[in-house]
């Protein structure tokens, strides 16, 4: 999960945090499944301009045994594009992430679920997403992760910096370190 709501602030019967959520599934001998697929508790977005309006988006990645290991990718750009990678083929993008604007009733009741800090989600239905917490689940069978790895994209975008680096997306020049 991408742009989730914090683990502190989770109560203990919350079914979801609030989030942009990438889907691991595997296919075996009874059902086969996308992985990298994207189910948005609480949350909403847009793909080409237009609003999608559904709690769960499969992707159209190739299907994978449930005994393989794979690499998965999510590339966030603060509150503009996601992509969702899988062995290296996007298999998924989106945009413009916002808190759900129907939190009242559309797949879950942020009113009555006992949500954390549910009134301040209500207050911000609509709005942007623009940054969170990585949180990882194993929802439904067992999953593991071997290698997580983050990639900050914001920091100093000076080139005469001694800590310039050339993929960053967003600039904090206040992190310029010179000699």
């Amino acid at each position: 999960m991408v742009h989730s709501q914090s683990a502190q602030s989770l109560v203990l019967y919350q079914s979801f945090p609030v989030s942009l959520e990438m889907q691991f599934l595997a296919t075996d001998s009874a059902r086969q499944s996308h992985t990298g697929n994207l189910c948005t508790p609480g949350t909403e977005f847009e793909q080409n301009g237009k609003l999608v309006d559904v709690h769960c988006l499969d992707s159209d990645s190739k299907y994978y045994d449930d005994d393989l290991w794979i690499n998965a990718e999510v590339i966030v750009f603060g509150d503009s594009i996601i992509h969702h990678v899988i062995e290296g083929d996007t298999v998924l993008t989106y945009e413009h992430p916002t808190v759900d604007r129907h939190l009242t009733g559309r797949f879950m009741n942020w009113t009555k679920e006992d949500v954390a800090d549910s009134v301040q989600w209500m207050q911000k239905q609509g709005m942007p997403i623009r940054e969170g917490y990585i949180a990882l689940q194993a929802e439904s069978h067992p999953i593991q992760f071997r290698k997580i790895e983050l990639l900050n994209l914001k920091g100093c975008m000076d080139p005469k910096a001694l800590n310039y680096k050339s993929y960053y997306k967003k600039a904090d020049n206040s992190l310029c370190q010179y000699k």
